[in-house]
């Protein structure tokens, strides 16, 4: 079991997989983004297009590593959405593999 101060000498990656050993349902929405990345779902009338599907439990691990995405003043916070999805951490939560 790793301590609260081995938890923030994670990377971002790190903490992801840690969250997937720890929470077993975690994988299963993993697998959803992997099937919606390859399904047309994403495209189909009354679903709409988008681009990142991020789990609830992922959550607190963004807020942590990303504050940026979570700020007040929404032109920055979209700005800081736009330039999440083109970092590789964002790979693993993109529906749209083309953003």
């Amino acid at each position: 079991m790793q301590t609260a101060t081995q938890h923030s000498q994670l990377t971002f990656d790190q903490a992801i997989n840690l969250a997937l050993d720890l929470l077993p349902g975690l994988r299963h929405d993993f697998q959803v983004i992997a099937d919606l990345r390859k399904s047309k779902a994403r495209d189909m009338p009354g679903v709409g297009r988008y681009g990142l599907k991020i789990p609830d439990p992922c959550m607190p691990i963004f807020r942590q590593y990303f504050p940026d995405l979570f700020q007040d003043d929404t032109e920055l916070q979209g700005k800081a959405w736009l330039k999440f999805m083109q970092k590789p951490e964002a790979e693993r939560f993109k529906v749209q593999r083309t953003l």
